[in-house]
């Protein structure tokens, strides 16, 4: 008989006071096992290689929205500092960090998340790293052109620790879109490393002096041989 192995994350501190301040009111929604923890905080879960000062939770559409009119009301307290909402997405802001809770769909083939990862004291599954990379791929920096340094710098920890899933999520672009990004990225220069939120506790400060190129290159469609 298998035995299925129970994976149990952590959450670094201040993503984890994050989710202490709204586990409890999430879990009056919803059932833990229709909440993915996603994006960065996950990866950092998973790596150690950064500190991640924000969380991203995603929740099917339709459970989303039968509660929608709910959560300005379950999340609000005297330490929440502001919030906001529109067409499926909601988000709060405490002194520890900010939270999202969006519907954004799965990009790659299901699973999105595997069922016995999980966040620990909460149980909800975490989402795998292909989808977490491809969405920052082809979502945020393709599709809404916003180009920080917490990505740049998640893509190249993927390149050293989980190649195949950074693999499978450049599969999502093609490699005019590819060719595109990486020549913009390349572009920054030592500004690369300065992009957005400062990068905190990094597991590798060595690249920081030249994470365009190391970015730019793993993007890279790779060369077409030509003939000889």
């Amino acid at each position: 008989m298998e035995i299925s192995v129970k994976n149990e994350f952590d959450l670094p501190s201040p993503a984890g006071s994050i989710l202490a301040q709204i586990g409890s009111s999430l879990l009056k929604l919803w059932r833990a096992e229709n909440i993915v923890l996603g994006r960065g905080t996950t990866l950092s879960a998973r790596w150690n290689h950064r500190i991640s000062t924000d969380i991203d939770l995603f929740v099917p559409f339709d459970q989303f929205y039968s509660v929608s009119n709910q959560l300005p009301n379950l999340f609000s307290s005297a330490k929440l500092i502001r919030s906001n909402s529109g067409n499926g997405w909601f988000t709060g802001t405490y002194p520890e960090g900010e939270f999202s809770i969006s519907t954004t769909p799965s990009l790659l083939p299901k699973p999105v998340s595997v069922p016995n990862d999980l966040v620990r004291d909460w149980g909800m599954p975490i989402e795998l790293p292909s989808e977490i990379l491809a969405k920052k791929l082809k979502l945020r920096i393709y599709g809404n052109g916003e180009f920080v340094s917490r990505d740049f710098y998640d893509l190249c920890t993927a390149g050293e620790k989980d190649p195949q899933s950074l693999k499978m999520a450049l599969e999502i672009l093609t490699d005019s879109e590819r060719e595109e990004i990486s020549e913009e990225i390349q572009s920054f220069g030592t500004r690369a490393s300065r992009m957005g939120r400062t990068l905190l506790k990094v597991h590798r400060p060595e690249w920081l002096s030249d994470l365009d190129r190391r970015t730019a290159d793993l993007i890279k469609p790779p060369s077409e041989e030509k003939p000889v």
